[in-house]
């Protein structure tokens, strides 16, 4: 809804910015209309089993050459037994296997892979949940964690998160 975008537009300010509403699935732009898609922690939160859905339609508004780039929860023993959410409700992770498989159905070419993150990040998430779902308020520590975390993802040797930057063949 319109309120969703309420602090991206308190927080953005320039001008040449248009904020729209749409979903990952049905993307509300013509073909071929950017340079560049981002996607960060967006692809476990659409409908099971609509990733091909949704990489056709980055795929659709990407200009020949364009990029993509996605980040999404790395799927491995120690970071789906400590994601909570991976047990209680289901959030999805992926490995890099199933990433390149998406692109290569889809149009796209794997151009860089990472996996980043290691104890701060799922500290900080377990922190975010604990935090929100048992005392419904901002995380605790929240500067400390996420200085920390910041300086674990300059390194490219995690196992929480993927990042991909595809490119449109």
């Amino acid at each position: 809804t319109d309120k969703d975008l309420v602090t991206a537009r308190e927080s953005i300010k320039n001008k040449k910015i248009r904020f729209t509403i749409g979903t990952a699935n049905k993307l509300p732009f013509k073909d071929r209309s950017f340079d560049t898609v981002v996607s960060w922690e967006v692809l476990e939160h659409i409908p099971v089993d609509s990733e091909n859905k949704m990489f056709k339609e980055v795929f659709r508004v990407l200009k020949p050459e364009g990029a993509f780039y996605l980040s999404t929860p790395n799927s491995s023993l120690l970071t789906n037994l400590l994601d909570p959410a991976w047990w209680l409700i289901g959030h999805r992770h992926y490995t890099q296997q199933s990433l390149i498989k998406f692109a290569n159905s889809n149009g796209f070419k794997v151009k860089d892979i990472k996996i980043k993150g290691r104890w701060w990040s799922l500290f900080l998430t377990l922190n975010l949940y604990f935090s929100k779902w048992v005392f419904k308020r901002r995380p605790l520590f929240d500067s400390l964690c996420l200085k920390k975390d910041t300086e674990e993802y300059l390194d490219d040797n995690g196992f929480v998160d993927i990042f991909v930057k595809f490119e449109k063949k």
